[in-house]
């Protein structure tokens, strides 16, 4: 059984997207969202996760987490319709919380596990298939052109399915396909060669912009980008992947940096690497520029990028001082 059919097997029916911005923007037209309706987040949330509520003029509103990620505390507020839970980098959250905070407000549960593609709970169930609603982001886990899934879990939405988006099938772009050809090459040889290419790419840009990465483009919190359509590549890079390999080397990445930068005085996220658990990366909080710049430079020796995360939401302010210090060595390869 592929991979994709065992995130269907239990009855959900999948929809796939170029974005999982627009897996949750449907997601939300499901379950009715309208304008003024109140949709809670995590405080720590990337931005571009907000458009699909602004693009129906609802409103976010938002739950603190601890340095764990775990929530503080879910708001007591009315007229909240839906509520966002967040596997942050592939580590299972608890949803008994959210499940209880769903019973008593009739709120519908969305698990966001954008960064949990092929990670699993402790019972093995696939992150993403057990609210009503799941989303995932297949490209931030495989590099694809493009690639996001809504799981709609709930049988009581199923009627209210929306057809399939057909498959693009425009040719790849040369930046993908030089990504790729330097992540095949990376994967051979273990030379970072990807990075090497990331590198010539960022010089590029910066002497042609003035940036070496592209800034935070504010509007991305306001609007969904057009092209909901995934690639026509995209079931093939799913179904040609060893998925059991693909975490073996994701878990294996975990354990390596988990021993080397425990002389970086620099805190890991989370404790331990659970059984079942594909790790997105490697987080960590770090106190100073310095332990960041000694992470980065391990990193790129791999052939990894180590950034900060997350683009917090406009709105957002920074009352808990960990929410700064968050960076994650990404092990997308």
């Amino acid at each position: 059984m592929s991979l994709l059919d065992q995130y269907g097997q239990d009855g959900s029916i999948l929809r796939y997207y170029s974005l999982a911005r627009h897996a949750l923007l449907d997601a939300l037209r499901i379950i009715g969202i309208r304008t003024g309706d109140r949709v809670l987040f995590p405080r720590f949330i990337c931005r571009d996760l907000l458009a699909s509520v602004h693009m129906l003029g609802a409103v976010p509103l938002y739950y603190d987490v601890y340095e764990d990620l775990s929530p503080v505390d879910l708001p007591v507020s009315g007229g909240v319709r839906a509520v966002l839970t967040v596997h942050y980098f592939g580590f299972p959250q608890n949803l008994e919380p959210f499940r209880e905070y769903c019973r008593l407000s009739g709120a519908v549960l969305i698990e966001d596990n954008a960064h949990g593609f092929m990670s699993r709970s402790a019972d093995g169930s696939l992150l993403g298939t057990s609210g009503d609603f799941g989303i995932c982001s297949m490209r931030k886990t495989l590099l694809m052109p493009n690639g996001g899934m809504l799981l709609i879990n709930n049988p009581a939405y199923h009627q209210l399915v929306v057809p399939q988006v057909p498959f693009g099938t425009t040719s790849l772009s040369m930046d993908y396909r030089v990504k790729h050809l330097l992540s095949q090459g990376q994967r051979r040889t273990g030379l970072p060669l990807r990075a090497y290419g990331q590198n010539l790419i960022r010089l590029a840009r910066k002497l042609w912009t003035g940036h070496a990465i592209a800034p935070v483009n504010p509007g991305d919190e306001f609007a969904v980008p057009m092209g909901a359509a995934p690639h026509e590549s995209m079931i093939d890079s799913v179904s040609a992947m060893s998925n059991c390999e693909e975490v073996a080397r994701r878990r294996g990445l975990y354990d390596t940096f988990s021993r080397e930068l425990t002389s970086f005085g620099v805190n890991p996220v989370f404790s331990m690497l659970h059984s079942g658990v594909s790790p997105y990366g490697f987080p960590f909080y770090a106190d100073t520029p310095t332990q960041v710049a000694l992470v980065t430079k391990l990193a790129r020796k791999r052939g990894l990028d180590c950034i900060h995360w997350p683009d917090l939401p406009r709105e957002v302010t920074i009352d808990r001082s960990y929410y700064e210090k968050l960076w994650v060595v990404n092990f997308l390869c």
